[in-house]
């Protein structure tokens, strides 16, 4: 109802509609032009991953669409790698479990992807730690104070990762944006002396999760983290009681927020929840 849905905007007749048998038929389709243009662009996240098992379904379901494209299955177990899915956790051990079934997954459709290096863009909070605002500048290869200063605080503010988790809101335009990634694919790791080296390693797994929060997805599904506001420790209330003042009184009303604002225009969101 959000991969496939978004699938069959773009493709309505094709025969992955008879595979999906919870598909919901909206009473009043979308007028609207389809929101991607090619599989590669049918990017999803789960924001709260766990063990991965949302990001395993939709391998599945993006493997038949690879297929009736006419990639091979090794081409398409790539591609889904590359570029559809997305997952945060706050728990390293999760994050750890969902690259692992992704990979099992991918497994059963090319045997040697477990021999190669493909790793899925599936990410761990990182561990608290703070940067210079000169060690920023070096990572990312600029003289830029906007950027410098953007992404400075962005990595301040990951520092409560591990407390707030995909609740957390970043902020960069899209020219400091691009300069993160660019500096988060090596494009300078070449010319780099050893302690520039160490400091983008130490840098990268902030770098990496600012990217997901940052960006906007075609589909965002979820089974959020339920915690009410009583059992919330004081900086995690504290900042859902500025930040989403409307969902605040439990998590899982948060991450309604969450997958919302993750969400490209006309884009689709999917949760579990309670029938609050």
């Amino acid at each position: 109802n959000t991969v496939g849905r978004i699938w069959l905007d773009l493709h309505p007749e094709s025969p992955i509609r008879e595979t999906m048998k919870y598909l919901v038929e909206p009473e009043n389709p979308i007028q609207d032009d389809p929101i991607i243009q090619d599989v590669k662009e049918l990017k999803v996240l789960d924001p709260a991953v766990g063990s991965g098992h949302f990001l395993v379904v939709a391998f599945d379901l993006l493997m038949q669409m690879y297929q009736e494209e006419g990639y091979s299955k090794r081409k398409a177990v790539e591609s889904i790698i590359e570029y559809n899915l997305y997952g945060l956790d706050i728990c390293p051990r999760a994050a750890g479990l969902a690259n692992f079934a992704i990979l099992l997954k991918a497994a059963q459709y090319h045997g040697e992807v477990l021999r190669e290096a493909h790793f899925p863009k599936v990410f761990a909070m990182p561990e608290p730690f703070e940067f210079t605002r000169i060690q920023v500048a070096s990572f990312l290869g600029t003289e830029e104070d906007t950027t410098i200063d953007e992404v400075h605080t962005a990595f301040k503010l990951l520092k409560q990762g591990k407390n707030i988790g995909s609740a957390l809101i970043l902020n960069l335009t899209d020219t400091s944006r691009t300069q993160l990634l660019d500096a988060l694919n090596g494009e300078r790791s070449h010319s780099l002396d050893l302690s520039d080296q160490m400091t983008t390693m130490r840098m990268s797994p902030f770098a990496q999760v600012a990217a997901i929060l940052t960006d906007q997805f075609p589909a965002v599904v979820a089974n959020p983290p339920y915690m009410g506001s009583r059992n919330m420790n004081t900086d995690l209330k504290d900042y859902l009681g500025t930040h989403y003042p409307k969902s605040k009184s439990d998590l899982f009303a948060v991450f309604m927020e969450v997958c919302i604002n993750r969400n490209m225009k006309n884009g689709l969101m999917g949760m579990i929840n309670l029938p609050s």
